[in-house]
């Protein structure tokens, strides 16, 4: 004797059936996501060290270069993958983590370096830009300047060729005065003179608020042209007029490799 189904659960079935379609049909196809098996991996990780709750999910930018290598903006920052080795990392403008496979998850603060060097070539030394909660921190280890006071500051365009005078004016993206003595304001990009000693060194540490390493923030150092560290031959005078002379010393602020 043939097992007959009860017409209700044909019903049933057929309706499971109809309901399902529809929803399987809305999924994104996983054709451009599976190449991302480190980022999934490394969202993972993030999520357990209770990094950012959100990574950002497979979007339809990812960038390859010849070696298959691998780049994708979420909403949350930017995504590098190495394809050699399954290298992972993820930035938020703040903040790297690093998946190096077997290592683990490392978490670095992130940063910048500018290397100066003089209208003739010569290196004079190096300033590093390091993102915190609050601000940037700027550290100057130079050499080779005249002994004596020396306007510092960060210039809007992020190049010092053909001449140091390519890197525009200061930083101002708020389109301020000039000057912490003036009532017109101060450019993000004005910080206090630094002191060279008698052997032409210098060591400085400026901390600033109005500038950031961070992405797609209005005051970001990172904006479509960069920007560029300029010593000056005198010292600002803090005024409407900078009055800080020529330029001795010049050098494009680059983002530190992560990983």
């Amino acid at each position: 004797m043939r097992y007959r189904l009860p017409l209700l659960a044909i019903i049933a079935l057929i309706g499971t059936m109809v309901i399902a379609v529809p929803v399987l049909a809305r999924q994104p196809a996983t054709a451009d996501c599976t190449f991302i098996l480190g980022f999934k991996t490394l969202k993972g990780l993030i999520d357990a060290a209770e990094g950012p709750t959100t990574v950002g999910e497979c979007l339809e930018n990812q960038r390859f270069d010849a070696h298959g290598n691998a780049e994708q903006r979420t909403a949350g920052g930017l995504m590098v993958w190495r394809k050699a080795d399954n290298w992972t990392a993820f930035s938020d403008g703040y903040r790297t983590w690093v998946n190096r496979g077997e290592d683990g998850l490392h978490v670095q603060i992130n940063g910048a370096t500018a290397m100066l060097a003089g209208p003739d070539g010569t290196a004079l030394g190096t300033v590093t830009l390091t993102q915190g909660p609050f601000g940037v921190l700027i550290a100057a280890d130079l050499s080779g300047l005249t002994p004596g006071g020396h306007g510092f500051h960060i210039h809007e365009f992020g190049t010092c060729s053909p001449s140091f005078a390519a890197a525009g004016g200061h930083f101002n993206p708020g389109g301020t005065g000039h000057g912490f003595l003036d009532e017109g304001g101060v450019h993000a990009g004005d910080t206090p003179n630094i002191y060279a000693a008698a052997d032409g060194t210098a060591r400085a540490d400026i901390f600033t608020a109005a500038v950031t390493l961070e992405l797609d923030a209005d005051h970001s150092l990172f904006d479509a042209d960069g920007s560029a560290i300029i010593v000056h031959e005198k010292p600002d005078t803090y005024g409407a007029d900078p009055g800080a002379g020529g330029r001795v010393a010049c050098g494009v602020i680059q983002r530190n490799a992560i990983g």
